[in-house]
């Protein structure tokens, strides 16, 4: 799925005022979005929903990259311009809450 886009989608409650990356992951039921306003906004994207399921806070300064684990882990990892890099455990894929998409 890289390289597809997300901007077609409504986003639901506290979008992020600008956004430095969007990844989507591999199972295709959540995205984050690295937002300029220092947190990771998790979405859900099945159905083209774009349904906030959480905000991430930890950056003391602008996220400028996302990117999901490309195995079962769920981890996530998001970089900020304060040189720190988090790892979060987000709606692990065998414990989502989000039905599989059909």
């Amino acid at each position: 799925m890289l390289g597809e886009t997300v901007d077609s989608m409504r986003l639901e409650r506290d979008p992020p005022a600008s956004a430095g990356a969007v990844t989507i992951r591999g199972d295709n039921r959540i995205f984050a979005v690295a937002g300029w306003d220092r947190n990771v906004h998790v979405y859900d994207y099945r159905n083209g929903g774009g349904r906030l399921l959480a905000i991430l806070k930890y950056h003391q300064a602008p996220v400028r990259a996302v990117a999901f684990a490309n195995d079962a882990s769920g981890l996530l990892a998001s970089a900020s311009s304060d040189g720190t890099v988090a790892l979060w455990t987000v709606f692990p894929p065998d414990k989502c809450p989000l039905a599989p998409q059909q």
